[in-house]
């Protein structure tokens, strides 16, 4: 087996697969890694790029469950924790420990002897964390800091009232495209097959029982079948649509919300992540600001989605709120829209229609359980901290009994090749330095890449530089197989991409 992206649905219409996986977001990816860990040959199938929607999105925090002690919530907090060694484990390469912090001025439960108390019971609820991770990715017992320590760590801190500060740790993955990347090539080297621009735009059944999809290639625009008796809808935003289309609607699978995290052109405000609350009368949002690549983003702002659109990005109106909230929070923050690198944005799944507060669990719905077609499951995700998690559990349900296989990769790292690297942009590319455009192209060839912005956006970090990225799109056009005006079509394609996510 290989850990190459091998693109050929002609090819792959003519295996047979234990399952079907529709979705290449995180969840998707982690169904087909943990699929082929007990066993199993999965299909995935994804109508545009992995990782593109909601996934490329998040504010790239791997939860450690701190912050569930407030409600008692003591399952979610050791699972949290758990999903959270599992990536330190086996994504060592991307995920690393970041230290968080929350200023406390002695009102509601940010108290020096609440948060104290709190520190302790974490402390002792994950005594087992660190088991079998490497010392540069162990994760430190929380402590308190003092008044001085705060203001040292967190310069901006508004000193007014201030006690000091609670500090914890979460894990970081500054770069979870390759997360997702990295996961379906393990995928593959267990047995699964892996599609992008893959459309699943039908279901096969017989006698109520599925046994397939029909999907459209959007690259060769042409049609082909897949066989498999067990169907998966992870789509994401899309899962509510894909469950109508194949059965029925389900609103409990995805209420549209929209949220979104901004990257500023600015130095990170600490080297801690940091809760702040905004300052605003009226308003109690609680942000989290990351230092992330020596820039700072932000996040997460949250409002109703009450439109059909599954392309989701917030009004001007609402970005210069955002701004005003953290400025308010932070004395002298003085951020404004101009330092605006990338909005990051998406839906996720509301409590209520027309509501803006996230979900809690992750959905689980047998469709046959309403006489919908047997072999036809629905899941809708949470987070990327338990998006394994969640693939595990529905998979447990679906297939009962199964364990671990014989022989499966399960140390991840230790089983990609070198080119599993973070490609940087800030690596030269001068013309003398010929062996970039050998690299790149081994990483189109071993991953998909079947548009300009699959490597700009979620290959490599080339988007980080928006400005760059827009000057050599031409040199990294020559890499691939097309001609000038396909050429012309994608440079314009990733430009309105960049644009779009820096202009509202």
């Amino acid at each position: 087996m290989t850990s190459q992206l091998i693109r050929n649905p002609r090819q792959a219409c003519k295996r047979e697969y234990d399952l079907i996986v529709v979705g290449g977001g995180v969840h998707g990816a982690m169904l087909a890694l943990e699929a082929t860990r007990i066993g199993l040959r999965p299909l995935l199938l994804e109508k545009e790029d992995f990782g593109g929607a909601t996934s490329f999105n998040s504010l790239r925090l791997i939860h450690g469950g701190f912050r569930y002690l407030q409600t008692l919530d003591y399952a979610r907090l050791r699972r949290s924790a758990a999903e959270r060694h599992w990536f330190l484990e086996n994504f060592s390469h991307l995920v690393k420990p970041l230290p968080c912090m929350a200023p406390l001025y002695g009102k509601g439960l940010r108290r020096k002897s609440t948060l104290n108390l709190a520190i302790r019971v974490y402390d002792f609820l994950t005594k087992d964390r660190n088991l079998r991770l490497r010392p540069e990715g162990s994760i430190p017992s929380g402590k308190l800091l003092s008044v001085d320590e705060t203001i040292r760590n967190f310069p901006l801190v508004d000193r007014s009232g201030l006690q000091g500060s609670a500090v914890w740790y979460d894990g970081y993955v500054e770069n979870s495209q390759r997360v997702i990347i990295d996961t379906l090539r393990i995928a593959c080297k267990n047995g699964a097959t892996v599609l992008n621009y893959t459309e699943a735009k039908q279901l096969v059944s017989d006698s109520g029982q599925a046994r397939g999809v029909v999907a459209h290639d959007h690259v060769t625009n042409t049609d082909y079948t897949f066989s498999a008796d067990i169907i998966i809808n992870v789509a994401g935003p899309w899962c509510r649509d894909l469950a109508k289309r194949f059965d029925r609607d389900e609103k409990i699978l995805f209420r549209s919300m929209l949220a979104w995290n901004i990257l500023f052109d600015r130095a990170p405000v600490s080297d801690n992540g940091v809760a702040v609350t905004s300052g605003k009368a009226g308003s109690s949002h609680t942000y989290f600001l990351v230092p992330w690549k020596n820039k700072l983003l932000a996040g997460t702002g949250q409002a109703p989605w009450p439109h059909e659109s599954r392309r989701a990005h917030p009004t001007q109106d609402q970005t210069l709120n955002f701004i005003e909230d953290l400025n308010s929070a932070i004395p002298g923050l003085d951020l404004n829209s101009a330092e605006i690198i990338y909005t990051f944005s998406g839906l996720q799944s509301a409590t209520t229609e027309g509501g803006k507060n996230f979900v809690t669990s992750d959905v689980f719905f047998d469709h046959s359980s309403k006489e919908g077609p047997q072999g036809l499951f629905s899941v809708s995700g949470v987070k990327l901290t338990t998006s394994r998690y969640t693939a595990e559990k529905a998979l447990r349900v679906i297939f009962p009994g199964r364990s671990h296989a014989d022989g499966v990769h399960d140390g991840i790292l230790e089983s990609l090749n070198d080119n599993s690297q973070v490609w940087d942009f800030s690596r030269n590319l001068e013309p003398k330095h010929g062996r970039w455009e050998d690299d790149l192209r081994q990483l189109i060839s071993d991953e998909s890449v079947i548009h300009l912005d699959d490597l700009v956006f979620r290959r490599t970090t080339l988007w980080e530089n928006p400005g760059r990225v827009i000057d050599m799109a031409p040199q990294l056009c020559s890499l691939f197989d097309w001609d000038h005006d396909k050429s012309e079509y994608e440079i314009k394609r990733v430009a309105a991409l960049v644009n779009d996510q820096r202009t509202n």
